[in-house]
C-alpha cells in the first residue's frame, strides 16, 4: 500500500494530464487524428482525441536497469474507465496511452493503443445497464 501512495502522489492526475497534453498535442491544437494498434490482435481503428480527453492511471510499472537506473511506465485509460472487479477485469471506452518516465519524473515518451477485450467490456456493460 505505501508503494502505490508514493506512486499516486508522484503521478498525480494533474502531472500526467500536462505530460500527456505536452507529449500528443505539442504539435496540434485542441484535436488530433491517430490510428492506433489493439495489442492483442492484427487490427487498429481511428481514434480522434481532444485536449478534454477523461484520463484515468489505472497501473504503475517501475523498473532499474543496471547503468540506467530507475524508470517508470504508467497506463492511462484514455475516455471513461470501469474497474469491474478485484481481480483487475477492466473496460475502457477509447484507448490506452502508456507514458515513460526517467527516474526524476520528467517524461521522456509515449504510446498510444487500445485492447479490444477492454472496449468491448465497456460496451457490453453500458448496454446492460441500459437494459436494467
Amino acid at each position: 500500500m505505501y508503494i502505490k501512495k508514493i506512486l499516486e502522489n508522484s503521478f498525480s492526475k494533474e502531472k500526467l494530464c500536462t505530460d500527456f497534453y505536452n507529449l500528443f498535442f505539442k504539435e496540434y491544437k485542441n484535436t488530433f487524428l491517430v490510428e492506433i494498434e489493439d495489442e492483442i490482435s492484427d487490427k487498429t481503428k481511428k481514434l480522434l482525441l481532444n485536449s478534454e480527453e477523461q484520463l484515468t492511471a489505472f497501473e504503475y510499472f517501475v523498473d532499474y536497469q543496471k547503468g540506467l537506473g530507475v524508470w517508470y511506465k504508467v497506463d492511462i485509460a484514455i475516455g471513461k474507465f470501469r474497474n469491474v472487479d478485484e481481480e483487475g477485469i477492466m473496460a475502457i471506452e477509447k484507448g490506452i496511452v502508456r507514458l515513460y518516465f526517467n527516474s526524476d519524473l520528467s517524461c521522456y515518451d509515449g504510446e498510444i493503443y487500445y485492447n479490444s477485450m477492454y472496449e468491448k467490456r465497456f460496451y457490453a456493460l453500458q448496454e446492460s445497464e441500459i437494459v436494467k
